[in-house]
């Protein structure tokens, strides 16, 4: 894949990253809407973004499948073989608040083939699970996926920033609309559909990354080095770039959210898309890329106990399992590199 293309993605691999890590913060603030009663959608989102003040605890399940169109005189063969089949990422996660304790498992399924993840903190210990084997490793590896939602002192000066620079995810959703109430698992929701709007949303994000304040707090420090990486940010062509593309990428999409009716927290979430290169740009035989995701979320402030593994194996067993036989941890997809490095 051509070094620009490259670079696209990483801007919205970063873009997409700012804007789950900036709701996440903007969700456990105050919300102006929330408080005045009323009863309209943004209203109700906003609400659901204030419940999260109060969660100590929460579980939850996604999945996301991304189904790539491609065409077969113009794309490499590796890719018609790796993307043949819709390409599958889903998993379960449960967090017990401030103790900072943690339970994910992943799946990822290409090609027909599936790799399985799992990760644990409990106890101040972490561990992680590869090939069906767990491996105790450094807390540090783990402990930044879990603590993120509950450093206190960085999500104030987070949200603060985000305040000042007039950050409101419930704005990005063109025609709001309240369009019934459902049961999900007994408990009675609010189901709230809209239209996400690409260009808003990468203009707003692209505010965010010119502050490298925020950068500071959002992104993970640099490896031996004071403050984050800077590389890891799009440059100002990059963003601009995307802003005025928006509209002419995204050809479809659709949000939904599912708010309970008493608690007002969110339950489920899901995000279709359509996403389409640009005609003059060099795509491989590109056609489209449809997504689909899912979040589910349940057992709010419930007790949640994260088991150690038994029989795990030292770090010092897994630095040389990957060293010597990767196979035996990464699988199926250990066949599948060698091919896409291949690729032009």
């Amino acid at each position: 894949m051509c070094s620009k293309a490259v670079r696209i993605i990483r801007a919205l691999v970063v873009l997409t990253a700012a804007a789950l890590l900036a709701v996440s913060a903007v969700s456990c603030g105050d919300s102006q809407s929330a408080a005045t009663g009323d009863g309209s959608p943004q209203a109700l989102l906003n609400r659901a973004f204030e419940a999260t003040k109060t969660i100590e605890s929460l579980s939850g399940k996604f999945e996301v499948v991304l189904t790539v169109e491609l065409d077969e005189a113009q794309a490499p063969p590796e890719a018609l073989e790796f993307l043949a089949e819709p390409v599958e990422i889903s998993g379960t996660f449960a967090l017990t608040g401030k103790e900072q304790n943690a339970d994910y498992q992943v799946n990822f399924s290409a090609a027909g083939k599936t790799v399985s993840v799992g990760a644990k903190l409990a106890g101040g210990k972490a561990w992680l699970e590869l090939g069906k084997q767990w491996y105790e490793v450094p807390t540090e590896l783990l402990k930044q996926a879990a603590e993120f939602p509950y450093d206190e002192q960085k999500m104030e000066q987070i949200r603060k920033l985000l305040e000042e620079l007039g950050f409101d995810p419930v704005s990005w959703f063109k025609d709001l609309r309240l369009e019934g109430e459902e049961k999900l698992g007994g408990v009675s929701t609010y189901h709230l559909v809209g239209t996400p709007d690409p260009a808003k949303i990468v203009a707003d994000l692209a505010g965010l990354l010119e502050s490298q304040e925020l950068m500071q707090l959002l992104l993970p420090p640099q490896a031996g080095a004071k403050g984050f990486d800077k590389d890891l940010i799009p440059s100002a062509e990059e963003i601009k770039k995307l802003e005025s593309q928006a509209t002419q990428i995204m050809r479809s999409a659709g949000i939904e959210f599912w708010v309970e009716k008493n608690g007002q927290a969110l339950r489920k979430l899901t995000v279709s898309a359509k996403l389409v290169p640009l005609t003059e740009e060099q795509t491989e035989g590109l056609n489209s890329v449809t997504l689909e995701a899912t979040v589910s979320l349940d057992r709010y402030n419930e007790p949640i106990k994260v088991q150690a593994p038994a029989s795990a194996l030292s770090f010092a067993e897994l630095q040389k399992t990957l060293s010597e036989n990767p196979e035996q941890l990464l699988g199926p997809f250990m066949e599948l590199i060698p091919a896409m490095e291949q690729r032009p």
